[in-house]
């Protein structure tokens, strides 16, 4: 069995301990001490990263009593060494701040609004609880209140204290659930009444030293409710980040802070109606094409058309153009868009044309360097823009042979 200083002392963050095992899990270093101050992953918080002498601990997880240090590369001592052991403090304080934000967080729940939490997840970015709640059962005004009263609870600085306590929990206890004690029950309390709950994980000393909370907003997950919270640092990054993401808004469409998000909508409906309108300018320029390039369909059926990449919408206006060609009489359209020494090239036919694309139109192009592909109705791909007359001019003379066999 590993001793877990963390249990004994909280704020331990520095032992020595002797080395008991070294493994290899899924060919990555683990070390087992007799001893240690890193916290394991457990309880929905994640394991504590750190040091075991020159050797960075990357994560630590608990199996069959054992602590298991997750190792970054090969450790220089062996079993039997007394060894330094060091924990990350920033990782730990910004752990301890979340479990703890965590804990006053769902005991105004359950006290104020007999709300139970279900689960609770301690994550990279962000944290959450599940709650036995429905979707519509949590107004956003509701969750802008228990946002204020989990702060003012910090603000007041209610010491959290941990005890450990043998046998049967005691009823005062918050929620039902021991399963993942370790050793003996461990209790984790907020003042005198406002929280006991079991508990393995890691926890400040007062709710002062939580920091600021902060909401993210809500998801539905298997019919109950999921709240998203941030706290201590991470909260504070989030209201900085917010802060200035909002200046810096507000200095890009010329407003203050507090009309930013109305000029944004406003900004927002007009480049809608300006898209809308795009989208009927680029259909007509399509059908003004298509109407001044049918004349020119040849006697072996083919349509050639070659277009800047500036003087036309996008690469797919070529499809659009064969949309507007008439469906009731054969052609083959070949059209490029060119923008320096390539063309993306797309090949249509129309439904009364009998010749199928991916045959020996496709072939000449590929003999081209052509890359691409499709169907028999159309093929669209890419090749160099000195290419384009060459192809033109193969792909035409098959289809003047297509039609001289044809008699």
């Amino acid at each position: 069995m590993t001793r877990l200083l963390y249990s004994e002392d909280p704020g331990r963050l520095e032992f020595t301990a002797k080395v008991v095992r070294l493994d290899r899990i899924e060919d990555i270093p683990v070390a087992v001490t007799d001893r240690t101050a890193f916290f394991p992953e457990g309880g929905g918080q994640p394991g504590d990263s750190g040091w075991l002498g020159d050797t960075p601990v990357t994560t630590t997880t608990y199996d069959d009593g054992e602590a298991l240090h997750w190792l970054e590369g090969e450790p220089e001592f062996r079993p039997g060494d007394v060894i330094e052991g060091r924990v990350d403090g920033e990782v730990r304080r910004d752990h301890a701040q979340q479990h703890t934000a965590q804990h006053l967080l769902s005991a105004l729940l359950y006290n104020a609004h007999d709300l139970d939490t279900l689960s609770f997840h301690l994550g990279r970015e962000s944290s959450h609880i599940d709650l036995d709640a429905s979707p519509g059962d949590l107004s956003d005004e509701f969750l802008d209140g228990v946002e204020t009263e989990v702060n003012l609870r910090v603000m007041e600085n209610i010491p959290v204290s941990v005890t450990l306590a043998p046998g049967d929990p005691p009823t005062r206890l918050r929620g039902k659930s021991t399963e993942e004690i370790r050793g003996e029950l461990r209790v984790v309390e907020i003042g005198d009444a406002l929280d006991a709950s079991a508990c393995c994980g890691t926890h400040t000393r007062s709710t002062g030293e939580i920091g600021p909370v902060a909401f993210l907003g809500t998801t539905t997950v298997r019919g109950r409710i999921r709240l998203f919270f941030l706290a201590g640092s991470r909260a504070l990054d989030h209201y900085r980040r917010g802060i200035r993401d909002l200046g810096n808004i507000a200095s890009m469409t010329g407003t203050g802070t507090g009309e930013a998000v109305e000029r944004v909508e406003r900004l927002l409906r007009e480049n809608d109606a300006l898209g809308d309108r795009s989208k009927l300018l680029e259909v007509s320029l399509a059908r003004c094409h298509a109407q001044t390039l049918f004349p020119r369909l040849d006697e072996s059926g083919l349509l050639r058309a070659r277009w800047a990449s500036e003087d036309v919408p996008g690469a797919d206006h070529p499809r659009m153009v064969a949309a507007h060609l008439p469906a009731d009489r054969p052609w083959i359209l070949l059209a490029a868009v060119s923008e320096g020494d390539s063309a993306k090239i797309t090949l249509a036919r129309s439904p009364a044309e009998g010749e199928d694309l991916t045959g020996v139109p496709l072939s000449i192009f590929r003999c081209l360097g052509g890359r691409g592909g499709g169907t028999p109705d159309m093929i669209r791909g890419a090749m160099e823009s000195s290419d384009f007359e060459a192809f033109a001019d193969e792909l035409r003379s098959h289809l003047e042979s297509r039609t001289d066999s044809d008699g």
